[in-house]
């Protein structure tokens, strides 16, 4: 059993650079998510022919496109709290807009305007407070990481396997 672990961190690293991955054409995440689905089978020792979805959702695998999503929002719900290094919290910049606006204390981050629409779009000072914009404002008000990062798997699996 342990080879076989040993060889899934090998095909699939876990979590490495997931902001990279943001953005990228359908066809390249479904190569990613063909490596995921390998290394699951490998892991699970399920038939070639066997649907996948069961073998992910059992092993508590989110598909590579939430998962990317799932790190970026947890990394963000970082930067909101104060809670990553000091060069990284320059990222993301709370909206503070005057209190007789009806978005104050809604949690929302201002998202920098990009010169390239292709590249800047994806990257994680742009699309990090764009995806933490998009979530409902009861996950967005949770105060411990712990809790932000239980409801987010959550509902993610939720999205993905239902």
């Amino acid at each position: 059993m342990m080879q076989q672990h040993t060889l899934c961190i090998l095909l699939f690293p876990p979590d490495y650079c997931n902001s990279l991955l943001y953005g990228l054409p359908e066809s390249k995440l479904q190569q990613l998510q063909r490596i995921q689905n390998l290394a699951a089978r490998i892991v699970s020792q399920t038939q070639k022919h066997d649907h996948i979805s069961p073998t992910l959702q059992s092993l508590h695998w989110l598909p590579v496109t939430a998962r990317v999503l799932f790190k970026i929002l947890r990394l963000m719900y970082k930067f909101v709290n104060g809670t990553t290094p000091l060069y990284l919290c320059d990222m993301a910049i709370a909206c503070e807009p005057s209190p007789v606006l009806r978005s104050a204390g809604k949690c929302l981050l201002y998202i920098p305007r990009t010169k390239c629409k292709t590249l800047g779009e994806r990257a994680s000072s742009s699309a990090g407070p764009r995806e933490w914009n998009r979530l409902p404002l009861a996950i967005r008000q949770l105060e411990y990481v712990a809790v932000i990062k239980s409801r987010l798997k959550t509902d993610f699996f939720t999205i993905c396997f239902e």
